[in-house]
């Protein structure tokens, strides 16, 4: 975890700012420690990812969705470079862009940007390769790790574990968000994308895809 982070970082449940708490090293990424709100609720971090998931907060069914993937991106550690072949192209025409270019001239004039369900990075990598911006990706799963694995290098990415219909930022924080074969995964996929929206700058957009049978 980039330690810059901690400024724009918000408690999930009440949207309370954070200070770092633990013993840490001076220069470097934050590997472990923990996150505190002003009201005393702790979170870990681990890996280098702040785990911001409130489980006692979960609505019915969100427990086993968070489970499912948790262990489906464990066992498949190396899916992010495995699909890039296919998947950078798929993206890129489903949206309508085309190129990397196009996408690039979209991307211009962003400033925060957020890969909601990011799993192992592919868009948040994809987003910063791309435009000036800060990248911010949230994942529920564990799997979020991988991402911070193979990407923790990227000087303005940024990787959280968090579930987007409670995300740890300000209202308004982003000018881009990106939700791809994400929301409808969630309880309540019209509340999730109604949760997504309060984060979005007045003029930002946002992109999303949900699928009923997966091609």
């Amino acid at each position: 975890m980039k330690r810059s982070l901690v400024e724009f970082l918000r408690d999930p449940v009440n949207q309370e700012p954070f200070t770092l708490v633990g013993e840490q090293p001076a220069t470097g990424e934050v590997m472990s420690g923990k996150l505190q709100s002003a009201s005393g609720q702790k979170y870990d971090i681990i890996d280098g990812v702040p785990n911001l998931v409130r489980a006692d907060q979960f609505a019915e069914g969100q427990k086993e969705t968070v489970e499912t993937f948790s262990w489906k991106w464990d066992k498949a550690k190396s899916y992010r470079t495995a699909t890039l072949g296919h998947y950078r192209q798929w993206y890129l025409d489903r949206y309508g862009f085309g190129t990397e270019e196009k996408l690039a001239a979209f991307l211009k004039d962003k400033r925060r940007i957020l890969d909601a369900g990011t799993a192992h990075g592919r868009d948040a990598e994809l987003y910063h390769n791309n435009s000036t911006a800060q990248v911010y990706g949230v994942d529920i799963s564990s799997g979020i790790r991988n991402a911070y694995r193979d990407l923790q290098k990227l000087d303005r990415l940024n990787l959280v574990q968090g579930d987007l219909a409670r995300l740890p930022y300000p209202d308004g924080f982003f000018d881009f968000i990106g939700c791809d074969q994400v929301i409808h995964h969630t309880p309540n996929t019209r509340e999730s994308l109604n949760r997504l929206l309060k984060k979005l700058a007045v003029g930002g957009h946002v992109s999303f895809y949900v699928y009923k049978k997966k091609g």
